[in-house]
């Protein structure tokens, strides 16, 4: 018999199909036959879950049509159900890789329109507020109660505006009074990166309300306070594994209903422990196969986790979790978006303690977008580590241009929080 064998998309699949070939050594799925044909609906998730097409034998294929009409009609309705949600899936997914390069396509040149030292009293006052309605916010959520989106609006409209104003003196204080052991410390944190993010990527306002929106309540379905387990390079666990799945699941359950909430939100809840190399959860998806939000959300997820503190360890310092995220550019998360992050920031983000090449110890104010490895810097210990009596800010851009390069004044490393006895928070107080 002559062998008549069609390439079609893994989307395409019906149980009855003679499965030939794949487009990817057979090793590498659960398959141990070479060539079977699909009897159950399983079998078609994990092809569609490895493969992107597979070869099928037709003639091969025939004698199963007895066998679907075999097959109750119950049965028939529920695959034809689940191929119609595949191919609406499908072309909701192309439809927002569309949207997202129009959107990439479409930048807005933000500026400062307020400089540092008139915004920080008002990023004080936003933030303040902030921790208190967001306090209330996922525990009213956690508690069964619906999604309030005005109140949710409360919170993102005002740290947009003032992010905008200057993004700077939010991190600032964001930095200063960081505790990092509260959950809700962890969704203003990443509510606050992903505003800035957008803001550094140049999407319109609508956009970054959306993101920080996100960012707000991506994990409220989460039980403890964050921490990095999920952030490591190595293979999950099963329990990791399971304890992923169940936390996206369980804010999706809890997000699903809420009357006005973007669509674009539950989405980014959905695919923020997607990982580039389709190693993340819930649905294995990898590359340009995971939304642009979702990618981003990834990445300061992770970055906030490594540099918070957790009851399993240390923080690394902002400088570490950065350069943690550098190494993991081309696995797990998408390699121009992480260099966009690193950018965003700076190599020393605000709110960093760094130790000078005068010995002196200070820490970061604001960055200088024309050169990121010199920032503002407040500077609070003098060589003999001692406490100057009155603190002095050195912006590192401002050099001679003909001094030369042993008489530069430059950050050599990060340090620890706490070190040298500083308290982040008697500076903010």
């Amino acid at each position: 018999m002559e062998l008549e064998e069609r390439r079609v998309s893994v989307d395409q699949l019906t149980i009855g199909m003679y499965v030939s070939g794949l487009d990817r050594p057979w090793i590498e799925t659960p398959f141990l036959m070479q060539g079977f044909v699909v009897r159950t609906q399983q079998e078609i998730d994990t092809l569609q879950r490895y493969c992107d097409y597979v070869i099928i034998d037709v003639a091969k294929g025939r004698p199963a049509e007895e066998y679907m009409e075999s097959l109750p009609s119950s049965v028939l309705r529920a695959a034809q159900r689940r191929r119609a949600t595949v191919e609406t899936r499908g072309r909701q997914a192309e439809r927002r890789k569309f949207m997202e390069r129009q959107l990439l396509a479409r930048q807005v040149a933000y500026q400062d329109t307020v400089p540092m030292e008139k915004e920080v009293p008002a990023a004080r006052e936003v933030h303040g507020q902030v921790a208190e309605l967001s306090k209330t916010i996922l525990s009213d959520i956690r508690a069964g109660h619906k999604l309030d989106v005005g109140r949710v609006n409360k919170i993102v409209q005002p740290m947009l505006e003032s992010i905008l104003r200057n993004m700077d003196a939010f991190f600032w204080i964001s930095q200063l009074r960081r505790q990092g052991e509260e959950a809700y410390e962890h969704a203003i944190n990443c509510c606050a990166l992903a505003i800035a993010f957008g803001r550094h990527l140049g999407f319109p306002e609508s956009v970054l309300r959306t993101l920080g929106v996100g960012g707000l309540l991506f994990d409220v379905g989460a039980v403890g306070p964050p921490g990095a387990a999920f952030a490591a390079p190595n293979a999950l666990s099963e329990d990791q594994a399971r304890a992923v799945r169940e936390h996206v699941m369980s804010s999706l359950t809890l997000l699903r209903d809420s009357p006005d909430l973007n669509s674009e939100v539950l989405v980014m809840v959905r695919s923020h422990h997607e990982r580039h190399d389709g190693s993340g959860q819930p649905d294995g998806l990898a590359g340009n196969d995971i939304p642009l939000f979702g990618r981003m959300l990834a990445i300061i997820d992770t970055y906030d986790a490594l540099s918070s503190r957790r009851a399993n360890g240390m923080p690394q310092t902002p400088h570490a979790a950065l350069q943690s995220l550098y190494r993991w550019r081309h696995s797990l998360f998408q390699k121009e978006l992480v260099e966009q992050f690193l950018q965003c920031l700076g190599v020393y983000p605000t709110g960093s303690l760094v130790e000078l090449v005068t010995g002196e110890v200070g820490i970061v104010m604001a960055q200088n977008e024309a050169r990121r490895l010199r920032p503002k810097v407040m500077m609070l210990l003098g060589p003999d580590k001692k406490p100057y009596p009155r603190y002095k800010v050195v912006d590192l851009m401002d050099q001679p241009e003909d001094i030369n390069a042993t008489g530069q004044i430059d950050i050599v490393h990060s340090l620890e929080a706490g070190a040298y006895g500083i308290s982040s928070t008697e500076l903010y107080l």
